[in-house]
């Protein structure tokens, strides 16, 4: 028997409209994202690239830290102005002068003078860090530690001490010549605390 040929399909009466979008469905990331819950770069930069970029810039931060920071005028205190030349200090007696004061907000210097045969007083300087500089001359440190015997340390000229903070110390010349030390502290201006004696009270 002969087939029948195949009806041709009829075409459908829905058409479809490419043109016609639908509105689309915000994935749960992106509603968090609109909705401010999670940062806009949900992933951090990646160290490596972070070291990288960071090492870039040292090179410039160097060339541009001179500029930035305000630079002071350099200050010269002459020798003179420290002590008069004609002017004498009698047996037994000291001076300290202001070498280098309020010109730093972290340090400042200053030059003990002692005659022969003088002391200091026993002090301490608060939290100021001191460093001791034998500029001529032969002289005595004696330090007292928290707890123990009085240290005594021989100091010729061109020697140094370090002297921590709070640390109870005085300085003594037993020769026939001056001795002149150069002081260097931890402040804008020197602070001196004058006692009585080894762990006694403040002198006035």
């Amino acid at each position: 028997s002969s087939s029948s040929p195949e009806r041709p399909s009829r075409p459908s009466t829905t058409q479809h409209d490419p043109f016609k979008t639908r509105p689309l469905r915000q994935r749960p990331v992106a509603r968090r994202l609109s909705s401010g819950l999670l940062p806009e770069r949900p992933f951090p930069v990646e160290p490596l690239r972070l070291k990288q970029t960071m090492s870039s810039l040292l090179p410039l931060i160097n060339d541009l830290l001179p500029m930035i920071i305000s630079s002071s005028s350099v200050h010269v205190t002459r020798a003179n102005t420290l002590r008069a030349p004609d002017a004498t200090l009698g047996p037994g007696s000291s001076n300290e002068a202001g070498a280098v004061v309020s010109k730093s907000d972290k340090l400042c210097a200053s030059v003990l003078t002692l005659t022969p045969h003088t002391t200091s007083a026993v002090r301490h300087h608060g939290e100021q860090d001191t460093i001791i500089y034998t500029a001529s001359g032969t002289g005595v440190l004696l330090v007292s530690p928290s707890a123990g015997e009085v240290k005594r340390h021989e100091m010729e000229k061109g020697d140094f001490a370090f002297i921590p903070a709070w640390t109870e110390h005085q300085l003594l010349n037993e020769t026939d010549q001056e001795t002149v030390w150069t002081i260097t502290r931890s402040g804008s201006q020197p602070t001196v605390v004058g006692l009585t004696d080894w762990g006694g009270d403040r002198t006035a």
